[in-house]
């Protein structure tokens, strides 16, 4: 699979857990399962992406300072969003962790919707076939082993982020 079609595959993973656990339907107990669920998946992406996505961007994107500074965004914007969800994991306030958790579903969406609108188009025109191919392969092996589904690999993913 393409890498662009991986991440927006993710993308949309992402978003229906996003809208699931914004409902004020959802019970507290299911939105504690769904918060672990999207931000397990959201950190998996993202290490997977500034594995691959990001690295091939910082080397195509030598002229377009608009894309590099993205590039460079999305690595902070990915620390921030860790260390609000260490936040989030240790809030027992169930008003504070309601929140905490509406402002990082916020952070997430406009920070796949920026994605989706001035990296992507940017990486779609440069990526060569092959080279999609060969990123979106990586992409989904390290998001898996992000994500713990290969724990023996655990230490070798750490190592190539």
């Amino acid at each position: 699979m393409e890498i662009l079609d991986c991440m927006k595959a993710d993308h949309m993973r992402i978003r229906t857990i996003l809208a699931e656990l914004t409902s004020e339907f959802a019970s507290p107990e299911w939105k504690y399962r769904l918060f672990r669920d999207v931000s397990v998946l959201a950190e998996s992406h993202s290490k997977a992406k500034e594995a691959t996505l990001l690295r091939f961007a910082r080397e195509i994107s030598e002229e377009n300072m608009d894309v590099r500074a993205m590039i460079f965004k999305s690595y902070e914007k990915h620390a921030l969003m860790e260390e609000l969800v260490q936040k989030i994991r240790v809030t027992e306030d169930p008003e504070a962790w309601e929140a905490k958790v509406s402002v990082y579903c916020d952070w997430l969406e406009l920070h796949l919707r920026e994605e989706e609108e001035v990296l992507f188009p940017e990486i779609e025109a440069r990526l060569e076939a092959v080279e999609g191919l060969q990123l979106g392969e990586t992409y989904l092996r390290l998001r898996e082993i992000g994500m713990g589904h290969d724990p023996a690999h655990q230490l070798r993913f750490l190592s190539v982020v």
